[in-house]
């Protein structure tokens, strides 16, 4: 074939499909032989190649500007490049659009191939987050957690194949395999996008005289401070207590009374949060996951001033919410969940994140509460401070209204310290409606003064790109984000079925910026 001539002039053009939009890409060779894409939203990407003729191998762009389809300026880093067939010159290159979460199939638009190739390309890493339970015999089956698994993902402890038994996008529960010796091994994920990280798994075997491993079914109660009186339930523990030793993430603990199926304990001074193990002449048991908080209360300081705390795990790698409530005002099970999820997406606390719901107590009978009203609250109930690795986040769920309350307009919760929020849910049922339901408004409340304690937006951390809304501090000015300052006031039934619940773009910036998500 000859060789083309070294000017702008357009050899092919396809489309690919994203599972997002459609975009169209024109490639073109210029003189000094690179190839350019460009792209619907304007932008070009330009390769270089020293010969065009030769196929260009798969990767990925980034399309820093807009969304792909030239709607809003917001950065973006996840376009990939998927495979289409440059018509004419027979050159593969691998391109999907800007914001796109790979291809929905293996094929391309303009007569590109099938298959898996595309696929691959797109796939995401897969990452690892916790193993439970963390330790066992060969044949246990334990559940791995993380995100971005896929069908046919394998599981290898230190390079041994285990038996996949089922698989979902977050979830993999496998078996231990057979012939690995006693001791910590990692565990990794592979899928088509990588090798995960690798997580540590404690390898129980046979001790001296073949007696079994002890094992944990739970451990009650799972978070407290120093000196707290812990039950542990399980089998095979040494019946005299000088026979077992339990630590707390490494710290031995003082076993009180023993039997076979319980011990009683108490939580070590200077313990950080983590696993729970058992050892007997059996080895060492699984572990279970213990947060260990303060009893004393420190200085909180104003809303979003301990931002960084529960964004980033530079000093706590574990997160405890603790929730109070007056009787028959608990927040509803799917707002907690949400409220969950939301800090594990955006906060980096890989020791876990545990939701508290802990006292309920009788209404004071306060008609108008008074932000010194809602501390008296908490310094009557709150039982659980940050400490050693451990961040804790409070939560009151009250009866009544809030002191700024007008005829048009109820507060539907405020931040009111670096560690703590409130909910107002008598004033949750007056905003709900036939078209923006109760659950609805809860589960967006709750992120909201979430959003406020992790600073956002402006009130703690820093904007990365101006969004808040000088009318309303604090607050951001899109109403497509969570952090609208609607969504804290029974204004927020007036979005009409559209209330978000999650926080934008920039609002992610922001906390990215800073150690997060």
């Amino acid at each position: 074939m000859d060789e083309p001539s070294r000017t702008d002039r357009i050899l092919g053009a396809a489309r690919a499909t994203s599972s997002e939009r459609r975009l169209i890409i024109s490639v073109f060779v210029l003189e000094d032989g690179r190839l350019r894409l460009g792209l619907v939203c304007g932008h070009s990407i330009t390769l270089t190649r020293a010969d065009a003729m030769e196929p260009l191998e798969a990767g990925r762009v980034i399309c820093d500007l807009c969304d792909g389809d030239g709607t809003r300026e917001t950065p973006r880093t996840s376009a990939r490049l998927g495979t289409l067939l440059v018509v004419g010159l027979g050159a593969l290159l691998s391109l999907t659009g800007c914001g796109g979460g790979g291809s929905s199939g293996g094929g391309s638009g303009g007569g590109g191939s099938g298959g898996g190739g595309a696929g691959a390309a797109n796939a995401a890493r897969p990452m690892l987050a916790s193993i439970d339970p963390d330790s066992g015999p060969a044949g246990r089956a334990v559940t791995l957690s993380g995100k971005a698994f896929t069908a046919g993902s394998t599981v290898r402890f230190d390079g041994v194949r285990a038996s996949v038994r089922s698989t979902q996008t977050d979830r993999i529960i496998c078996d231990v395999p057979a012939g690995l010796p006693a001791g910590r091994v990692s565990v990794t994920v592979r899928t088509a996008g990588g090798t995960s990280n690798g997580v540590d798994f404690i390898v129980q075997g046979a001790g001296g005289g073949g007696a079994a491993a002890p094992s944990i079914v739970s451990v009650a109660p799972e978070v407290g401070p120093p000196g707290t009186r812990v039950e542990i339930r399980g089998a095979d523990f040494a019946a005299d207590r000088a026979d077992n030793d339990v630590t707390f993430a490494g710290t031995t603990a003082i076993v009180e009374s023993a039997s076979p199926d319980r011990l009683v304990v108490t939580v070590p001074a200077g313990a950080p949060s983590g696993s729970v193990v058992v050892t007997t002449a059996g080895g060492p048991s699984n572990g279970v996951r213990f947060f260990r908080t303060g009893a004393v209360a420190g200085n909180a300081g104003p809303s979003g001033a301990l931002a960084r705390n529960f964004i980033d795990d530079a000093t706590f790698d574990h997160l405890v919410v603790e929730v109070d409530l007056v009787v028959g005002r608990r927040p509803g099970a799917a707002a907690l969940d949400l409220l969950k999820r939301r800090i594990e997406e955006r906060c980096r606390k890989p020791g876990g994140v545990l939701i508290l719901v802990d006292d309920e107590v009788a209404s004071p009978g306060i008609a108008s509460w008074r932000v010194d009203d809602v501390r008296a609250f908490e310094a009557a109930n709150r039982d659980h401070f940050g400490s050693g690795n451990t961040a804790v986040l409070y939560i009151a769920a009250l009866d009544g209204g809030f002191e700024g309350d007008s005829a048009n307009s109820r507060i539907l919760g405020i931040s009111y310290s670096g560690s703590s929020f409130c909910l107002f849910e008598d004033n949750i049922d007056f905003a709900a409606t036939p078209v923006v339901g109760r659950a609805v408004i809860e589960g967006a409340v709750i992120v909201h003064e979430l959003g406020h304690n992790l600073g956002l937006v402006g009130n703690g951390i820093p904007e990365q790109r101006p969004h808040q809304d000088a009318a309303n501090p604090a607050h951001d000015i899109d109403d497509a984000c969570v952090m609208f300052h609607a969504i804290e006031t029974s204004l927020v039934s007036q979005l009409l079925g559209t209330v978000p619940d999650d926080f934008d773009p920039l609002c992610v910036e922001d906390l990215r910026a800073v150690g997060g998500r």
